[in-house]
């Protein structure tokens, strides 16, 4: 095992358990909290109105659902660095996951807790890391399919599931 797949499983593993728990926050304990903070404010959400504590508690619900996703993919991309030799690859994929927890998870997070808004701006760019990631994903796959070109050119030699013999 590399060092590398381990950190990636182990952080993926422990921001995966942190969603679980803030998602429980979200489901049983936060609401309260939005009603009490944002009595009598409104936010227009396409075009209609909604109290503001509703919108907070679906974008803070919205945070954890994401770390979450994004919590399982940092433990495949772990356990991809298991039988890869793609290590600079998926460790800067690794980086994007966790940068984009930290950046749309978190921001969400504190703009819903603090009712600051320009950390409304901060989530939306997030989504270059999760670009990134594509982008490292899909060079991931085609250089380790690609190997297998030579392979699949003979039937008894060939390449099972990307295997070569």
């Amino acid at each position: 095992m590399s060092c590398c797949s381990i950190n990636w499983s182990t952080i993926g593993a422990a921001l995966g358990g942190l969603a679980v728990i803030l998602g429980a926050f979200a489901a049983h304990g936060i609401d309260g909290y939005f009603a009490e903070k944002y009595a009598g404010q409104v936010k227009t959400v396409t075009g209609v109105e909604v109290p503001t504590a509703q919108k907070y508690l679906n974008d803070f619900k919205t945070g954890a659902q994401y770390q979450m996703f994004h919590s399982i993919a940092l433990v495949l991309v772990g356990f991809a660095g298991l039988t890869s030799q793609k290590k600079k690859l998926l460790n800067l994929a690794g980086w994007c996951f966790l940068l984009g927890i930290i950046f749309f998870s978190g921001s969400l997070y504190v703009l819903t807790l603090s009712g600051q808004t320009f950390w409304g701006a901060i989530a939306p760019n997030a989504v270059h890391c999760r670009l990134v990631f594509f982008c490292c994903r899909n060079l991931f796959l085609w250089r380790k399919f690609n190997r297998c070109d030579r392979a699949r050119n003979s039937f008894l030699n060939g390449c099972l599931i990307c295997r070569t013999s």
